[in-house]
């Protein structure tokens, strides 16, 4: 019997999910945006993920990660393998479409029996389904959109994992005309790679931020970079990393 499942972009949508909406809830933890990601293998890079996360985050022993973050992933495929009906719940901004791109990778290996949706946030808050009620939720999943062209999509992950950039850019253009948002966020990605003489995007807004602001407290400055910078969807320990980094790099050119 054809069941469906809600694959979620983290356990704050999972708190706030509208109940009225039937379905078995799975949960993405994933934060593929930072880290190795070249393994090819699905052991070997499970592997290398939860050793990165655990040396940075210090809460992915192997065993934490194939509980809380493997196993989601394998109980999508299942479900896809099942032919059941797939309900992927995954914003706009740079860390949610990584995310995005390897689970659609995942379901590619499926036989494709299986209707797989994309559910995006309305247009007024691409980056963020955090800000919904539960009348706004179910309106986003009554609006969900049909995903096809898998092999598209396995392509651009396979770009992004391999760092091809003329590759990611010519698969984001393929699917421009159904999927705009797509190329919006391999720009933002493209602009995190340092120059001859700037930092990355990233960096360099965090800079510009300070300078503005005239602190190097993190909390102002983070605050102004999620509004101004938010098709990027760090996370606050991330960014911490980075603003670290420019405060480091500011003070040797004083």
């Amino acid at each position: 019997m054809q069941k469906e499942v809600h694959f979620l972009n983290g356990d704050a949508l999972a708190a706030q999910f509208p109940k009225g909406i039937g379905g078995e809830k799975l949960i993405c933890r994933e934060c593929l945006v930072e880290g190795p990601v070249n393994e090819k293998e699905l052991a070997e890079f499970f592997l290398q993920r939860s050793t990165y996360l655990d040396k940075h985050y210090g809460e992915s022993s192997l065993e934490v990660y194939r509980t809380k973050v493997v196993a989601q992933f394998q109980q999508l495929q299942a479900a896809a393998a099942a032919g059941h009906s797939i309900n992927l719940w995954f914003e706009d901004d740079l860390f949610c479409q990584i995310n995005l791109w390897f689970t659609l990778s995942l379901l590619y290996e499926m036989d494709g029996k299986s209707e797989i949706y994309l559910v995006r946030p309305p247009g007024h808050t691409p980056y963020g389904f955090g800000g919904l009620n539960t009348e706004e939720l179910t309106v986003c999943y009554k609006e969900r959109i049909p995903i096809s062209e898998l092999s598209l999509w396995k392509a651009l992950w396979e770009a992004y994992r391999l760092a091809e950039l003329e590759q990611l850019t010519e698969v984001a253009t393929s699917l421009e005309q159904r999927y705009s948002f797509v190329s919006r966020a391999v720009a933002a990605h493209l602009a995190r790679f340092p120059t001859s003489t700037q930092e990355g995007r990233p960096k360099e807004r965090l800079k510009a931020i300070v300078k503005e602001l005239g602190t190097t407290q993190f909390g102002p400055v983070f605050q102004l970079f999620c509004q101004t910078e938010a098709i990027y969807g760090f996370g606050d320990v991330y960014v911490k990393r980075l603003f670290d980094e420019v405060i480091a790099s500011m003070n040797k050119e004083e």
